[in-house]
């Protein structure tokens, strides 16, 4: 009986010595990924220092692409408008 206690203190022993291992890895893991999740944060929405993140230059990238498409469209129908005046001198309009 007294052999059977020693096993199960010994049992217990290793299961604490493991338990108390993988618990300084979890420890670690959880400041890696604290680390990890603090840079996608400053890389995504800035660092608040200057440094814009990507989520701001997406949002600008956008703004400049309707700006672009509108000055696109705008051309377009000035010289639509010209082509059309032109084709009305020549076929003896004003």
């Amino acid at each position: 009986m007294e052999q059977r206690l020693r096993s199960i203190e010994v049992q217990q022993a290793e299961v604490l010595m493991l338990l108390k291992g993988l618990a300084e890895k979890m420890d670690e893991r959880i400041v890696q990924s604290d680390a990890w999740r603090q840079k996608i944060e400053r890389t995504v929405m800035g660092d608040g220092n200057g440094n814009k993140g990507h989520s701001i230059r997406v949002d600008r990238l956008e703004q400049s692409a309707e700006r672009q498409r509108f000055l696109v469209r705008t051309l377009i129908g000035g010289i639509a408008i010209l082509i059309m005046r032109e084709a009305w001198r020549m076929v003896g309009g004003v």
